[in-house]
């Protein structure tokens, strides 16, 4: 009967912990794959950079969580609608 029990508290035990690692895993879900401080302009197709180099989103969600969490250097259309392909002078 002890037995019994103490099995029991390491299965939810391990349950537990692999709850924990499941919502830590969603919690990364935020990683980019740049540094988000070097982002100048963003557009729905890419961003610029601080060195007025071009780079285009790796995937859609990259660019929705950016938008998302950036909304104040993120612009809804694509970049070349813009003067200067969306460049802006500072």
């Amino acid at each position: 009967m002890r037995t019994l029990g103490f099995a029991a508290v390491i299965t939810g035990l391990m349950a537990a912990a692999t709850l924990g690692v499941s919502s830590h895993a969603r919690a990364d879900d935020m990683r980019f794959s740049f540094d988000v401080g070097n982002v100048a302009f963003a557009y729905n197709d890419g961003w610029w950079d601080n060195d007025h180099h071009w780079h285009k989103w790796h995937s859609r969600h990259e660019a929705r969580m950016f938008k998302d969490h950036y909304h104040d250097r993120y612009h809804d259309w694509k970049h070349t609608r813009d003067h200067n392909h969306g460049w802006h002078d500072r």
